[in-house]
């Protein structure tokens, strides 16, 4: 995340994940919330939240991901690998 979102984002995501980890907010809130602070270029990112997702809210984040358009087949770390991947095919040393 720190090459995702600058210092400010970090901040507000890591009270979201600790307000979540207090069950101060639902899974449903902490996930709505972020893809709030991720903005629609970087919801990609969601993706990696599928292994925190409680069992009862699995099928919910699923939908949502769905909603919001997401690739739920390709991991973040995939997407910056193919990113990389293309970037460089057009490099030659």
């Amino acid at each position: 995340l720190q090459k995702e979102l600058n210092q400010e984002e970090l901040t507000k995501f890591g009270d979201l994940l600790s307000r979540w980890q207090a069950e101060k907010i639902t899974f449903r809130s902490f996930v709505e919330q972020t893809s709030n602070l991720y903005g629609e270029s970087r919801l990609y990112l969601l993706n990696e939240m599928e292994h925190f997702a409680p069992v009862e809210e699995q099928i919910w984040f699923e939908e949502f991901l769905k909603d919001l358009n997401v690739n739920t087949t390709t991991s973040s770390t995939e997407t910056l690998l193919l990113e990389e991947q293309s970037g460089n095919s057009n490099t030659q040393i």
